[in-house]
């Protein structure tokens, strides 16, 4: 999946198709990274008193800093307010949950449902909100009783060490499976590789799955989760079908 710039479509709206990822640098100097099945959007008067743009899907930000002028980037669950940072936000409709993973600078995440409920985030943090969210917990709360629907704050996942964080490897043309099942996982293979994924039989689709893919082409990428996953797919024109 290549990587190239793209210019503004009219209208200050630019969509990437399921299969491929775009480059796009907005008036003020901000660089975004575009992930497939994405869209960005921003009125005409971005350079006036305020910028703001609209995402739906998974993009990251570069952005540059202007105290006067703080950047506003809407979903459809949550508001990140920034001044200057790099940040990765991943919205897509179709997924439970939106994710916000801060690389360096600082954040504030508002919930859309509840605009008196922030979060600011810190350098390798990530907070993950439901669509429904209505309060927080940390990954270290030892209530194990029924909550409502819950943000949680976490940390970016550092495959390695001294590795760029797991959440934004995708700019590196990196696929990534962190400890997600194989339906979460076909979702990413539509996307990534513009495909439709079947998977027959309930029981696969709780499968999880951890694994980096630099490049890999969509035949070795499912030859290996089949390994460890112990099923059986067949790829017919645009059509994968995963079944026990």
């Amino acid at each position: 999946m290549k990587t190239s710039p793209v210019a503004p479509a009219t209208g200050n709206f630019v969509s990437t198709r399921n299969g491929s990822k775009s480059k796009l640098q907005l008036p003020d100097g901000t660089q975004v990274w575009l992930n497939s099945g994405s869209n960005i959007s921003y009125d005409n008067d971005f350079n006036g008193t305020s910028r703001q743009v609209r995402l739906t899907g998974e993009a990251f930000f570069d952005v540059v800093k202007d105290n006067a002028r703080p950047f506003i980037i809407h979903t459809a669950t949550v508001d990140v307010t920034v001044l200057g940072t790099a940040f990765n936000v991943r919205s897509y409709p179709e997924e439970k949950v939106t994710e916000t993973s801060l690389i360096r600078g600082a954040v504030e995440v508002t919930l859309k449902t509840n605009a008196g409920k922030k979060v600011l985030l810190k350098p390798n943090e990530k907070l993950i909100v439901s669509n429904d969210s209505a309060t927080i917990k940390h990954d270290s709360a030892k209530d194990t009783r029924k909550r409502p629907a819950t943000m949680t704050l976490t940390q970016v996942h550092h495959l390695d060490r001294d590795s760029v964080a797991a959440e934004v490897l995708w700019t590196k043309n990196k696929l990534v499976f962190d400890g997600e099942t194989l339906g979460q996982v076909a979702r990413r293979l539509e996307r990534w590789y513009g495909v439709t994924v079947t998977i027959q039989g309930d029981e696969l689709k709780n499968i999880e799955f951890t694994g980096v893919f630099d490049d890999d082409n969509l035949t070795e990428v499912l030859y290996a989760l089949q390994l460890s996953g112990n099923f059986k797919y067949e790829i017919k024109k645009n059509e994968v079908i995963i079944i026990p």
